[in-house]
């Protein structure tokens, strides 16, 4: 997601998605290459045959967020709503919004294998159900969205 100020044209006009293009002309506060988020939105960008006019880098995304709601860019990151931003699905142009798969792997002799399987599934749930949900909502009662 993409998260701007209270006061920002986006969340004043009441919207809850922007087009990669409109993303790429804002003043960005971005993770560093080495986030899998940031590769995510680099290959989307680069596909659109975009690029971006002006980027500052952090490998906090609590700060990117921070910063994004207290007026000072747009953050993009994965994480929840925090501080009182509000947060925007980014439309690759493809019928589609960026999203970043997680996977797990272990050997299966393991010592730990079937505790680390344990885990991987409540982990699924959770993010099935909390995570996916508050992060893929955009309408009324969402976080950052209209009461």
């Amino acid at each position: 997601r993409a998260y701007v100020a209270p006061g920002h044209r986006w969340a004043t006009e009441g919207r809850h998605a922007i087009t990669i293009t409109e993303l790429v002309t804002e003043n960005l506060l971005l993770l560093t290459r080495e986030h899998p988020a940031r590769v995510t939105l680099d290959r989307a960008v680069s596909q659109a045959g975009l690029t971006y006019e002006r980027v500052a880098e952090s490998g906090n995304a609590l700060m990117c967020e921070a910063l994004a709601a207290s007026g000072f860019g747009v953050g993009v990151i994965t994480d929840l709503p925090r501080f009182g931003g509000h947060p925007l699905l980014i439309d690759t142009g493809a019928r589609t919004t960026l999203r970043l798969s997680l996977h797990a792997c272990w050997s299966p002799h393991h010592y730990a294998a079937g505790a680390l399987a344990t885990v991987v599934d409540r982990l699924a749930e959770f993010a099935g159900t909390y995570v996916h949900d508050t992060a893929w909502r955009t309408g009324p009662g969402s976080p950052g969205g209209p009461s």
